[in-house]
């Protein structure tokens, strides 16, 4: 599934319960791909990456 950024603010619980559902969601923004929701599969979230 793909969504753009404008559509994820106003969609997010729905984007969300996909994902949850198993559905991987890219994020576009002005046509590029800049993020996205997937399902975590063993329900454990991993750990935070630092961008520093």
């Amino acid at each position: 599934m793909e969504t753009t950024a404008r559509e994820f603010n106003r969609k997010s619980s729905q984007i969300v319960a996909a994902a949850t559902q198993g559905e991987t969601i890219t994020v576009t923004k002005n046509g590029f791909p800049v993020a996205r929701v997937v399902p975590i599969a063993d329900g454990v979230p991993p750990p935070l990456r630092s961008h520093g």
